[in-house]
């Protein structure tokens, strides 16, 4: 992993965090009963006992089949395309110097950074949009 990705991780993650934090303060996300994603419809909701919360979704990875990887979004054939238009977004920074890798279609994750990254670099390119992760 180059300098410029560990970088960019960083800066996603301290983001993202910024945002879960906003979040939990402005509608209590974190505290919902449950929640579930629709990617055909391309909702995520929030259910409380007293309101359901609804928004967008989109997939920017999930676990691909070899250990320590992600598979991005926009590789998942799975996928709906609409969903996938984030993740699109960060392959299309990777003509950056040192973030090539973003280009492919599996990201290898190290052990030492798997829990904060998983979805966190994205971040920098979904400004003012929140995250959400599933705790797996």
């Amino acid at each position: 992993m180059t300098a410029e990705l560990k970088q960019l991780i960083v800066e996603g993650h301290v983001e993202a965090l910024s945002k879960r934090q906003r979040a939990a303060e402005q509608w209590g996300a974190g505290t919902a009963d449950r929640w579930s994603a629709d990617l055909a419809a391309g909702t995520l909701s929030f259910e409380f006992a007293d309101r359901i919360v609804v928004g967008r979704v989109q997939l920017l990875g999930c676990y691909a089949s070899t250990p320590g990887t992600r598979l991005w979004g926009w590789a998942n054939r799975s996928a709906p395309e609409p969903v996938t238009l984030a993740s699109l977004q960060v392959k299309a920074i990777a003509t950056r110097p040192g973030l090539q890798l973003l280009q492919d279609a599996n990201l290898q994750i190290p052990a030492d950074a798997e829990s904060p990254t998983r979805v966190d670099l994205s971040i920098l390119r979904m400004r003012n949009r929140g995250a959400a992760r599933s705790g797996a």
